[in-house]
């Protein structure tokens, strides 16, 4: 069983079940790696946190979705395996609101409310955290964060499309990863200036799991005894499952301190909202980007990719569920500081 399906599993049974709230806390914070610099690194910021700056909540929200899947075949010769080619399976889905399409205002709204929820429930936990007046009042905030005016993001290409909302409409300064040196620097004294470290939440906001499955088989012919008409022939194939649910998934924040000392907490495994939100989901020929028949020949994965999906909700729906996604997250983030805290 996938560490998915056991989230998901959990996350289910603890909603018609309290009492099973630790369960949940410990498989979400399950889907945090933290990482650090070095080979031999551990942790030194999150086991010492009694208080918090939310420096940064930024989320990228996706509304075209593809996930890809490359698929290589050997074939055995005197010497050993070698490649007999590779094929790449591909499956998109794109988001589709039978009411009315989300506003700015609507997206806002998910970002702030991620926002106040890791606030409230780091406090409710015993982690104090800094105003966010007392942020943006920092130096390296106003010069760091001075591209509020490039938000809110849109991205789209044939694959994917996404829009980028940060918290009461700051800026973004950190990627997720680490900092280069004076950079690091300036968020140093930050810390020094809040008195605490920094969090800098990214965060990738999906509205639908896409899974491909592939497999390649090699048939070969030794021709006659000189080897003439020898031949390898490959063939591959996929299998495409799709669930409709708001994941937060390919994340990375960063967490830092006024010595600088940082941790990039890495989302390994998807953190599901759990609660159903679409309305329909299905296969929409529409989609499909009609290539000529040269682009064709040159295309041989085409037979590996499904048929676009449209995944249909209600604004509200969407909302609901992008939020309890984000709290799930919330919830991720501090049970990840507990086991930090507790060794």
């Amino acid at each position: 069983m996938s560490s998915k399906i056991l989230l998901l599993a959990v996350l289910f049974f603890t909603y018609q079940a309290k009492a099973q709230n630790a369960d949940m806390e410990k498989a979400l914070a399950d889907a945090i790696d933290i990482q650090v610099g070095g080979t031999f690194g551990k942790p030194r910021v999150s086991p010492k946190v009694e208080k918090l700056g939310i420096a940064q909540v930024s989320i990228k929200f996706k509304t075209v979705s593809t996930a890809k899947l490359n698929i290589s075949a050997k074939k055995q010769g005197l010497l050993g395996k070698s490649s007999a080619g590779s094929r790449t399976a591909s499956s998109t889905a794109f988001l589709n609101f039978s009411d009315q399409e989300m506003g700015p205002q609507d997206y806002q709204e998910i970002t702030n409310h991620f926002y106040y929820t890791l606030q409230r429930k780091l406090k409710e936990n015993g982690i104090d955290t800094v105003a966010w007046s007392n942020i943006e009042s920092t130096d390296f905030f106003k010069n760091a964060g001075d591209n509020a005016n490039e938000f809110p993001k849109t991205e789209s290409n044939d694959e994917d499309a996404s829009v980028t909302y940060n918290a009461f409409r700051g800026g973004q300064i950190s990627n997720g990863m680490g900092f280069a040196f004076l950079k690091m620097k300036s968020n140093s004294k930050m810390c020094d200036a809040i008195g605490a470290p920094t969090f800098f939440a990214n965060i990738v906001l999906d509205f639908v799991d896409l899974d491909i499955q592939g497999g390649s088989s090699v048939r070969s012919s030794q021709g006659n005894s000189f080897g003439v008409g020898a031949s390898t022939t490959a063939s591959f194939s996929a299998k495409h499952n799709a669930l409709a649910d708001i994941v937060i998934t390919n994340s990375s924040s960063l967490l830092s301190n006024n010595k600088e000392q940082a941790e990039t907490w890495v989302v390994k495994s998807d953190i599901p909202a759990g609660v159903p939100y679409a309305t329909a989901m299905e296969e929409n020929e529409e989609k499909v980007k009609k290539k000529t028949v040269l682009q064709s020949l040159f295309h041989k994965s085409e037979a590996l990719k499904r048929t676009p999906l449209v995944v249909t909700t209600t604004k509200e729906n969407y909302k609901n569920a992008a939020k309890k996604a984000a709290e799930n997250y919330a919830t991720a983030i501090v049970g990840k500081f507990k086991v930090m805290k507790a060794g």
